[in-house]
């Protein structure tokens, strides 16, 4: 984010002031000021080719500008570029010309007004910064293509669309939460920076009724079950289909997730739509090694 500040007058109140609120953001900005004549347009090139490369332009006292055909022009040159103008000077009687600028009536209002939007501009930026990153590289912003890098474990493509703004509990077209989609497609990085990023770890698809930690558990990925794990899911949930995270693990079988399962707690006992819990499953399927962890846990938390 680059700034220009204009003040067709020196003052080192103002720049001192604008200048610590800059540095304290590590904002990019510079002064055009003159003591002995009115700042614009005699050097006009070298003030245009200044202000291609900025996104906002503060114009400290721009009443006394108005009546400059040059100053007019900037306006307009601005507008054009669509370059966010913020113009002190004004109690009433704004010029129309002015127009679509940010209009304070004195220096102090102008800046008491940015040190609380700052940031917020500067996370516009950032986003916008974000999505032309995406745009270069092709990619639309959406919710779609944000699941396509998801379900691909594309995490530096995933980071973009963050920093773009894009929901991480967002769904696809079919109602699946992000964290399910890294989950069922084995992306463990994905599924930690979702998770760090404020992703919701019990979150349900509305495809199958799945959670994260159920679609891991599916796809038999004992280290995304423990990272889940790890970070409290809701291991004794129940999915549509009437399963709990264990029942579906031993009806795998696979021993490694429900060693994993026990360990954070899950619940052996839990019945599902038939009326039957892991444990259950287990006896009647004679899968011993599940029912010696079952009673070493029991050991255990006695």
């Amino acid at each position: 984010m680059n700034w220009i500040i204009i003040n067709n007058k020196y003052d080192k109140k103002i720049e001192e002031k604008f200048s610590l609120l800059f540095n304290k953001y590590e904002v990019s900005y510079s002064f055009i000021t003159s003591e002995s004549k009115p700042v614009l347009i005699s050097d006009a090139e070298e003030y245009l080719n200044r202000i291609e490369k900025i996104n906002n332009i503060i114009i400290i006292n721009a009443n006394r500008l108005k009546k400059s055909p040059s100053f007019m022009y900037l306006l307009g040159y601005l507008k054009g570029k669509k370059i966010s103008a913020f113009c002190s000077g004004f109690k009433s009687d704004i010029p129309f010309e002015f127009n679509g600028c940010n209009i304070f009536a004195t220096s102090d209002e102008l800046y008491q007004y940015l040190e609380k939007k700052i940031p917020d501009y500067i996370n516009d930026e950032k986003k916008s910064i974000a999505v032309k990153k995406l745009s270069d590289k092709g990619i639309s912003f959406t919710v779609e293509s944000f699941a396509e890098q998801v379900e691909h474990g594309r995490l530096e493509n995933c980071k973009i669309f963050v920093e773009a703004g894009m929901d991480v509990n967002s769904e696809n077209s079919h109602g699946v939460p992000m964290l399910c989609i890294a989950a069922r497609h084995g992306s463990k990085s994905v599924v930690k920076f979702l998770l760090d990023n404020g992703a919701k770890i019990d979150s349900v698809s509305k495809d199958r009724g799945y959670s994260a930690v159920m679609d891991a558990v599916w796809k038999s990925n004992v280290d995304i079950v423990e990272l889940l794990c790890k970070k409290k899911a809701n291991l004794n949930f129940i999915s549509r289909d009437g399963q709990s995270v264990l029942v579906l693990a031993v009806g795998g079988p696979d021993f490694n997730i429900c060693k994993v399962l026990l360990k954070y707690g899950a619940n052996p006992y839990i019945k599902d739509k038939m009326g039957m819990s892991a444990w259950d499953y287990a006896v009647l399927f004679k899968q011993n090694d599940f029912i010696k962890l079952v009673e070493e846990a029991k050991k255990i938390n006695a």
